[in-house]
Order: structure tokens, then sequence, then C-alpha cells
């Protein structure tokens, strides 16, 4: 159901009304509870069949099971949207992880704002990698 919100959403490519930092942070939702709840196929359904975010995914997922790491809960902040191409369209992400919490671990993990460039493909990310300027 919220992969269909993403895609419906992504349906407004060439509409420059499109509010990127809303489909961003609808993005990054989703893929948080995919993590916190195991499903795999809903975060699989975020990427590009045989892309390398869904690679990158599925090494996450190995690391996690193998390591039997439970998330409980994850906070990720968008911060800003840049268009660099409506061709995709590509776009420059700054997120802030604002604390993930895993079961058996009593600190939050946070992290520094980062820039990301999101390659995407009708509605799929493709390919995640850091903004030119890091």
């Amino acid at each position: 159901m919220a992969f269909a919100a993403i895609v419906g959403f992504a349906a407004g490519l060439a509409n420059d009304r499109t509010d990127w930092k809303a489909y961003a942070q609808q993005l990054v939702n989703t893929r948080n509870e995919a993590l916190v709840s195991g499903d795999w196929e809903t975060l699989a359904a975020l990427t590009v069949e045989e892309s390398a975010a869904r690679a990158e995914d599925a090494r996450l997922i190995e690391w996690m099971e193998r390591n039997d790491v439970n998330v409980e809960a994850v906070y990720t902040q968008i911060v800003s949207v840049d268009v660099v191409s409506r061709r995709g369209p590509v776009l420059d992400v700054v997120s802030h992880q604002r604390g993930a919490y895993l079961a058996g671990d009593e600190g939050s993990h946070t992290g520094d704002r980062l820039c990301r460039r999101w390659y995407l493909n009708e509605g799929r990310l493709e390919d995640i990698r850091p903004c030119q300027d890091e």
C-alpha cells in the first residue's frame, strides 16, 4: 500500500510542482518501516530489480540476519532535496538519521547529516551515491 503511494506520487515527474522533499521523506519512511518489520518484499519494491540499490539492500539484509540484528525503530529526517536532473530523476537528498534503535542495544545510533545522490527510475531507487561535492 505504501509503495503504491510512492509510485503514484512519482507519476508527477514532469510536473514542476512535485514536492520532492515530501516524496523523499515518504520513501525513507517506507524503507524504515520495512526494516523494522522485516518486510523484505516492501524493501525490494522500493528499488529497481538487479540495481546497485537492490544489491546494497540485499547485503544489508544478509548482514542483519547473519548477526541477528533486529531494528526496533529508525527515525530519519529529510532536510532538503535538490533536483539535479529531471531525467530519472536524479536528486541530491540531505538526510539526518536522528536515531536507530536495535533490539538488545541500549543506545540510540544517530548520524551526521549526509548528502546522497539518488538515481531514480520510474519511482524506484536505482543507485545511491555520495553527492558530488562531498
